[in-house]
Formats: C-alpha cells, structure tokens, sequence
C-alpha cells in the first residue's frame, strides 16, 4: 500500500503564456514562471495540443494547450510563426 501527499499552492494555480517587446513568459499547473528572453529562444514549435519554446542546447519547456481557445492558438500562431523572434512586435 502506498500513501501519497501533494500540495497545491493556490498562487501556481494558473496556466499562461504572455509576452511583450523582449521576452516570452509562460507558466504550466502548478509550476513558477518561466521567462525567456527572444535573443534567448532557438525556437518556438506550435501544435494544436502543446507550445514548445527551445532555448539553448538543453532547455526550454512545453505547455500543454489543451484548455486553450481555439482563437488563443490562432493568435499564438500569428505572433510566433509568421515573424521573427526577436525584436518584432505583438
């Protein structure tokens, strides 16, 4: 028999993806805040279930769309994959 204890913290209880002029912020369930920086991401993948932003030889994150209004992806979308990265507007 296994017991098992998790603890959620209610300032962690929010999944989103911004950014502005110089970086992207995005933050999964449960999980701080990760900023990335544009001159800082390789690349940023978008498919229909997940955000993938690669950054560097071994990092970066992914956070799972599902939730996410279809107008939300489409608009990911549009700032991310018609543009360049760094130093382009929203």
């Amino acid at each position: 028999m296994y017991t098992g204890w998790h603890f959620y913290d209610k300032e962690l209880n929010m999944e989103y993806i911004e950014w502005d002029d110089n970086e992207v912020r995005v933050s999964a369930f449960q999980q701080n805040e990760m900023v990335y920086p544009f001159e800082a991401i390789n690349l940023i993948t978008i498919t229909p279930n997940n955000f993938i932003i690669k950054s560097g030889p071994a990092s970066g994150t992914m956070i799972d769309l599902k939730g996410f209004k279809k107008e939300d992806i489409t608009l990911l979308k549009s700032r991310f994959l018609s543009t360049s990265l760094a130093n382009s507007e929203q």
